[in-house]
């Protein structure tokens, strides 16, 4: 009893060690937050971005589109400058506030006069050209004049690839608090704009997005910084183009960036970078690296004015009055397309046009510091409490707190997006629960395992598994009876057996019995089937039960056509060569019968011995039908209950025949292949002549049905895969021949009675 009692204190001692040993492993993994959580952490977010898009308001926000309709009509990308600047000027006499442009303006216009000189130079007149320069207007002269008409945000690319200089920034920035550099993404070279554009401009702001790991674009940068890592003294930090488009609309030259450690930004005495951005009296709250998490409404319309619209005047004057215009494309073959977790293909220009619709709806979603610190003390307490239930092993109460922890996590992470746009992780909570809650249940499951294995050890030796496990799982189950289901049966037998065995010894027989039915089993398998029985060189096997299958039928089809598959595989490889002194190679042939009906599935057999099998008038059709392949000289035979519920397969009717011990006629199909070739054009045709061909001869129009049935031959060799329909056509022919010098009568209704199984 001591020893019990030792042993029962150690296992007591584990339920409660492993648990928390997981519980710890998941705050450590929090604290860490790996690249892979992150992954999945944000794809919950978009989950909740999905659910509950921001609503789209009309707000003074539109987006001239450089789409396709416009570069139909005015010619491929680029344009001269000269129509961007009279799309401009347009938007200027329109009344719009500012325009942004979200296209690099980095090269002079390929249309000047001073370029098209370039492309002339040689062999033209030095006065031709002369004339050229004076008299044709240079376009990027004409744009920076409609720049005067309007205030102008234009942009500049920063990446990693070059030594472009420094853009001309237009902006000043103030600091409270620490040292944002750090935390702002950082870029060691640029593509500007032209100065000319850049002197002229009221901004300039970088076009950059800030896409996660996995590709998604969820934020968008408000500052960059550039210069290289190496020479921190010479960085240079520049707005975005979204933050200076909200510069230029409210009117002011400076942002102030808002660092952790200012007033009212406690920091814990570490630099957790940016806090927010003010720029004029609109405060901004940012994410640690001054980018700002965006809330996506699905792509509407009404956001878009078409650039080609503008310029013949056909938009109304109150879509342009007083808006914050941003000029970008959306067409397919500028690539200007990100993915978002609402969108795979977003435009560009779309994203920004959202984030200053966002910011002028001061519509902020976030992630404030503490929330991470919630999530953390919201896993301990869940799993605390449920470690310590576990100690007490009260399994319905740990389900519950398991469920509530799960149901409060998830909650939470809704509640506090859709009422408070925070962005909650529901991810650490709802894994730490559930690793402590299957630790502690796998834990118990173990204990009751114990019980479960004496069971099957007793019955193993005489039960299928299957049973042994329902035996396991139920031991009431432990009697006679059944049930009725809608099933699909499947018998599969060698053809000639006798012939080939005769000349193999029983461990020879032995293995050419293996060699076979190991592929042809894990065909059923691999189609959710159930082996019934093997009966020598045959397989019964059964769909729908133990388990539901609603496609049963179609299952059983698949696994007689991977049968055929299997066994080709098998007689070309030569696996059924005897070693013996009678060495040869064997290639053998199956015959498979197939039908569907309503049968009697259960334990069945005798008090002291019974398995679980299936019986009924179905069951016994399919054997017959199996029987009936090598008449028909087709591998597979199927009743007309199965061709009715499935689709996608290469069915022929064979014959309307009452098998042996049956009165009622049974319509019988081939199955000759699956999707592949059903849809050739010679099966098309084949099927047309052969229905024609049983027509006929169910009229007993005997010198019809001949001519088709020559037909139907000639075709038959054409489709690519189709099995040689010989032997069918074949007995065709017979048959005809016969009733063509014996007529079967007034009476005959086409019906064949099998002579034998």
């Amino acid at each position: 009893m001591a020893q019990q009692s030792v042993t029962n204190n150690n296992k007591t001692k584990w339920v409660w060690m492993i648990p928390f040993g997981l519980l710890l492993l998941v705050i450590g993994l929090r604290i860490l937050d790996p690249q892979p959580m992150e992954r999945m952490r944000h794809l919950a977010f978009d989950a909740l971005q999905q659910a509950y898009p921001r609503a789209y308001q009309p707000l003074p926000v539109r987006i001239v589109d450089i789409d396709e309709a416009s570069l139909k009509k005015l010619g491929q990308w680029p344009w001269p400058r000269s129509i961007l600047a009279e799309l401009i000027n347009k938007l200027s006499k329109g009344g719009a506030q500012l325009v942004g442009i979200d296209i690099l303006l980095s090269e002079p216009d390929r249309t000047s006069p001073e370029e098209m000189a370039k492309l002339w130079k040689k062999g033209a007149d030095d006065d031709f050209l002369d004339h050229l320069r004076a008299t044709i207007p240079d376009p990027d002269s004409l744009l920076v004049e409609a720049f005067k008409s309007i205030p102008i945000v234009i942009s500049f690319l920063a990446h990693h690839a070059g030594d472009g200089r420094t853009p001309g920034i237009k902006t000043g920035f103030a600091f409270v608090g620490d040292s944002p550099e750090s935390f702002i993404p950082r870029y060691s070279a640029t593509t500007p704009s032209l100065e000319k554009f850049e002197t002229e401009a009221e901004g300039n702001g970088s076009s950059n997005a800030l896409p996660d790991s996995d590709g998604l674009l969820r934020r968008i940068p408000l500052l960059v910084l550039l210069g290289e890592e190496s020479s921190a003294s010479s960085s240079v930090i520049a707005p975005s183009l979204v933050a200076e488009a909200v510069r230029v609309h409210n009117g002011v030259s400076s942002i102030t960036i808002k660092g952790s450690g200012a007033n009212q930004a406690e920091n814990y005495g570490m630099n957790t970078g940016v806090v927010s951005l003010k720029i004029g009296s609109q405060v901004i709250p940012t994410s640690p690296d001054g980018s700002i998490w965006l809330h996506f409404t699905d792509s509407v319309d009404s956001r878009y004015l078409s650039a080609i619209d503008v310029l013949e005047g056909k938009v109304p004057a109150e879509e342009i009055d007083g808006t914050i215009i941003l000029i970008g494309s959306s067409a397919e073959g500028l690539k200007d397309r990100v993915p978002t977790p609402l969108n795979p293909v977003m435009a560009g220009v779309e994203v920004h046009a959202q984030a200053l619709e966002q910011i002028l709806a001061k519509h902020y979603i976030e992630r404030p510091d503490w929330i991470a610190g919630f999530e953390i003390i919201s896993l301990l307490v869940f799993g605390m409490l449920l470690i310590t239930l576990l100690r007490r092993s009260r399994g319905l109460y740990v389900s519950l707190v398991a469920a509530g922890g799960i149901t409060f996590s998830l909650s939470v992470s809704v509640i506090g997006f859709t009422h408070f746009k925070f962005l909650i992780d529901p991810l650490y909570p709802v894994i730490g629960v559930l690793l402590i809650y299957l630790s502690g249940s796998l834990l118990v499951y173990l204990n009751s395992e114990r019980e479960r294995r004496q069971i099957s050890g007793a019955f193993s030796r005489y039960l299928s598994p299957v049973m042994v496990k329902r035996l396991a799982d139920n031991p009431q189950q432990l009697k006679l009876g059944g049930e009725s289901r809608e099933m699909t049966l499947l018998f599969a037998d060698i053809r000639d057996f006798t012939s080939i065995s005769e000349n193999m010894d029983a461990e020879e027989l032995t293995r050419f019995l293996n060699r076979f039915l190991t592929p042809m089993t894990q065909a059923i398998l691999e189609h959710q089937g159930t082996i019934d029985k093997y009966m020598g060189d045959a397989i019964m096997a059964f769909w729908n039960a133990p388990l539901d299958d609603h496609a049963h039928p179609e299952n059983a089809c698949l696994t007689a056509l991977d049968m055929q598959k299997a066994l080709e595989v098998l007689n070309n490889k030569g696996e059924f060569a005897q070693n013996s002194d009678r060495d040869r190679e064997i290639s053998i042939g199956i015959g498979i019968g197939i039908n569907s009906g309503r049968c009697s599935v259960g334990n069945l057999g005798s008090d002291q011995r019974f398995d679980y099998s299936v019986v009924g008038d179905a069951v016994n059709l399919a054997s017959r039908l199996e029987g009936q392949s090598k008449y028909y000289g087709i591998q597979v035979v199927v009743g007309e209950a199965t061709q009715k519920q499935v689709d996608g397969f290469a069915f022929l009717e064979l014959d309307l025949i009452c098998v042996l011990g049956k009165q009622k006629p049974e319509l019988v199909f081939g199955l000759l292949g699956g999707s592949e070739l059903l849809q050739q054009p010679h099966f098309t045709t084949l099927l047309e002549n052969h229905h024609r061909m049983l027509s006929h001869y169910r009229h007993q129009e005997w010198e019809e049905a001949m001519a088709e049935l020559e037909s139907c031959r000639l075709v038959s060799r054409e489709v690519m895969g189709c099995p040689a329909l010989s032997g069918l056509y074949l007995l065709y022919q017979q048959r005809i021949e016969k009733f063509v010098k014996t007529p079967p009568g007034t009476g005959w209704d086409g019906v064949y009675f099998a002579e034998s199984k």
